[in-house]
């Protein structure tokens, strides 16, 4: 996103459940003698749910462009119990984990509860190298 004529204080990134919510607000300063504009924006947008939420960050490059990237949830995997007979029609030497007569994984879906939270702008390495 680019975020030209934006100071990074002027920008604010929060994410609430699945939604990210990107604010820019830009104010003339009375000190200025020049002559200033003054700028909003408010950007929404609902993150795909194969997004992992924890790992969202922004960063700033040198050209103002705003730049956000998280990674993607690993798919579920788990090992899958086996039930062992010694003969046919014998009983399992483990008992099975439901009614059906054979082991099962059972996956459970953590609580989809809304957080809120903010998401802190770090600049860039390269862009901090490029400034000096």
């Amino acid at each position: 996103m680019d975020v030209k004529g934006f100071d990074p204080k002027e920008l604010s990134l929060k994410l609430v459940g699945r939604e990210l919510l990107i604010k820019g607000d830009h104010n003339c300063r009375p000190s200025q003698t020049e002559q200033c504009l003054e700028r909003k924006f408010c950007w929404r947008r609902t993150l795909p749910e194969d997004v992992d939420l924890s790992s969202v960050k922004a960063t700033l490059t040198v050209l103002n462009i705003l730049e956000i990237e998280a990674n993607k949830n690993k798919p579920f995997e788990s090992d899958i119990q086996i039930a062992v007979c010694d003969r046919p029609g014998d009983q399992p030497l483990h008992k099975p984990k439901n009614q059906f007569g054979h082991a099962q994984v059972i996956r459970k879906e953590p609580h989809q509860v809304e957080e809120e939270a903010t998401v802190e702008i770090v600049p860039d390495e390269t862009d901090q190298a490029i400034g000096s």
